[in-house]
C-alpha cells in the first residue's frame, strides 16, 4: 500500500473517529438521526463520496485541489443533523417556518456526489496533452505590475474607508452594514479596492521565484489585511488557497507537518465556536457549537429547498440568465436594448429570493446547489449542473497538475481553482462576475509580463 492509499485510509478513519467523538459528547444524536431517514441516506452517500475521492487520488497520483473542494461540500451530510438540532434550540421559527434540515441535507449530498462524478469523468475520459511550451514570467515586469496593483488597491481602499467613515470589520453589525457601504462607495471603486487579491497572487509567485522572498511574503500578508477590512472573508480565503496551490508547485507538501496544522486549526475553530456561540448561555454541546459556525448560512438554503419541495414551482432558466450579465459591459448591453442592471435584478437568485423573503442577504446565501435546485429540481438541476461544474473543475485541476511551476498561466489557474472553492456558498452570477473581473487582470498581466519559451529551451536555461 503506497503513501496515498495509507493517507486516504487515515482520512476515512479520522471521519469515523470524529463521528464517535460526536456521539460521546452528545449521546442523543444517534436517536435524532434515526428518526429521519434522509439523514441516514445522506450519511451513506457521504461514505460513497469518500470512495469517489479515493478514486480521484488514485488517478491523479497526488493530492489534487478537488479534495479541498470535496471536503467543503461533504461537511454538510455529516453535520446536517447537528445543524438542525442547533437551530431548533436557538431559533425555532425562521421566516415563520420551522427549519427542517433533513431533505436539504440529502439534496446537498446528491450534489456532492454529482460534483465528484464530474471530476472523475474529466480524469478518466478527457485527455489533456502535455504543453509544448512554457509561458515564462518577465520577473521585473511582474514585480512592477504587483506594485502598481498594490498602489491602485491602496488608493481605492483608502477612498472607500473615507467615504464610509469607519472600518467595516470592526463593526458589530457587519452583515447589515455591508449593503449600505457598497451603496455609499459605488460599484467600481469597491471592486478596484479588492485588487489586493491579484496583488497577493502575484506576490505568491514572486516569493518563490525572486529574492528577497521575505518582502513578497510580507506583501501577501498586507494584501490579506487589505482584503479583510471589509469583512468579506471569502477573498482572504481565495488568496490563501492560491498561495497554497503555488506552494505545492514549488515545495513538496510533507504530510508529517500537515496533521499538526489540521489539529491546531480544529482546536482553534472549536474555541472560536465556544466564544461566538456562548456555550454557557445557550447550553449547546461542543459538536453543536462547531455545527453552528460551519452552517451559519445554511438556514436560507434549507428554507428555499423545503418550500420548493412542497410547491414544485421551480424557476427554470430565469434564475440563471443573470450569469450572462458580467460577460459584457453595460454600454454594450444597452446597444442591444438590454438594461444590465435589470437583467441582474430580475434573473438572479440573489435578488429573486431577497425579494421573496424581504431579506436582501438571503439570495446571496443560497449557494450553488440551492440555486440549481431552485432552477430545475434535484435531477435536472442539482445532478446535471453539479456534474458539469465537476467536469470544468476537473479540467482546471488537470491543467494545474500538468503546468510547470515557472509557467505564468499557473497564476490564473490557481485563481480559478480558488474561485471554485467558493461554490458551496456562491451563485452562478457571483461566480461568473468574479471570474470575469479578476480573470481580466490576470490575463492582461500575463500578456504584458510574459513570453513563450519551448520546453527544450527552458531546460537548457536551467543547465
Amino acid at each position: 500500500m503506497n503513501k496515498l492509499s495509507r493517507t486516504s485510509l487515515i482520512g476515512l478513519y479520522s471521519i469515523i473517529a470524529c463521528g464517535i467523538i460526536c456521539i460521546i459528547f452528545d449521546s442523543s444524536l444517534v436517536d435524532f438521526v434515526l428518526r429521519e431517514p434522509f439523514y441516514g441516506y445522506s450519511i451513506l452517500i457521504g461514505f460513497l463520496c469518500l470512495f469517489l475521492t479515493w478514486l480521484i487520488i488514485f488517478k491523479s497520483k497526488t493530492f489534487p485541489p478537488s479534495i479541498v473542494l470535496f471536503l467543503s461540500f461533504l461537511i454538510a451530510p455529516f453535520i446536517g443533523p447537528l445543524g438542525n438540532r442547533v437551530y431548533e434550540k436557538l431559533y425555532g421559527l425562521f421566516h415563520s417556518t420551522q427549519l427542517i434540515f433533513a431533505y436539504p441535507t440529502f439534496v446537498w449530498a446528491v450534489g456532492t456526489t454529482a460534483l465528484l462524478l464530474g471530476i472523475l469523468f474529466s480524469y478518466y475520459f478527457i485527455r489533456i496533452k502535455n504543453f509544448k511550451f512554457v509561458v515564462k514570467w518577465n520577473l521585473e515586469l511582474a514585480t512592477l505590475l504587483m506594485w502598481f496593483t498594490i498602489a491602485v488597491s491602496l488608493f481605492f481602499s483608502l477612498y472607500a474607508l473615507y467615504k464610509i467613515g469607519y472600518i467595516p470589520i470592526l463593526s458589530s453589525n457587519l452583515g447589515e452594514l455591508r449593503a449600505g457601504y457598497e451603496a455609499i462607495v459605488g460599484d467600481y471603486p469597491l471592486k478596484l479596492s479588492r485588487l489586493w487579491l491579484v496583488a497577493a497572487s502575484l506576490a505568491s509567485i514572486l516569493a518563490f521565484m525572486k529574492k528577497p522572498s521575505k518582502l513578497y511574503f510580507f506583501t501577501i500578508l498586507i494584501s490579506l489585511l487589505g482584503l479583510i477590512i471589509y469583512g468579506q472573508r471569502i477573498y482572504v480565503f481565495m488568496a490563501i488557497v492560491s498561495f497554497v496551490l503555488v506552494y505545492c508547485k514549488f515545495c513538496k507538501l510533507k504530510l508529517i507537518f500537515l496533521a499538526p496544522v489540521v489539529v491546531l486549526i480544529t482546536v482553534v475553530f472549536i474555541l472560536y465556536a465556544e466564544y461566538r456561540a456562548g456555550r454557557s448561555s445557550n447550553e449547546l454541546s461542543v459538536p453543536e457549537l462547531v455545527a453552528l459556525q460551519l452552517l451559519g448560512e445554511w438556514r436560507e438554503y434549507c428554507l428555499v429547498v423545503n418550500e420548493l419541495k412542497e410547491s414544485r414551482d421551480f424557476y427554470h432558466e430565469e434564475i440563471f440568465l443573470s450569469g450572462f450579465a458580467p460577460l459584457l459591459p453595460k454600454q454594450i448591453w444597452a446597444a442591444f436594448g438590454i438594461d444590465k442592471h435589470r437583467l441582474i435584478q430580475e434573473y438572479s437568485a440573489v435578488f429573486i429570493f431577497g425579494r421573496k423573503f424581504n431579506n436582501p442577504i438571503l439570495g446571496i446565501r443560497l449557494g450553488t446547489i440551492g440555486e440549481a435546485y431552485a432552477g430545475y429540481g434535484i435531477f435536472y438541476g442539482v445532478c446535471l449542473q453539479m456534474f458539469l461544474f465537476g467536469v470544468i473543475f476537473g479540467l482546471l485541476e488537470k491543467v494545474y497538475l500538468k503546468l510547470r511551476k515557472e509557467d505564468a498561466r499557473l497564476c490564473l489557474i490557481c485563481f480559478l481553482i480558488s474561485l471554485f472553492m467558493y461554490l458551496p456558498i456562491a451563485t452562478l452570477y457571483i461566480t461568473v462576475a468574479h471570474a470575469i473581473f479578476f480573470g481580466f487582470f490576470f490575463m492582461v498581466y500575463q500578456f504584458i509580463a510574459s513570453h513563450r519559451v519551448r520546453g527544450a529551451e527552458l531546460e537548457k536555461s536551467f543547465e
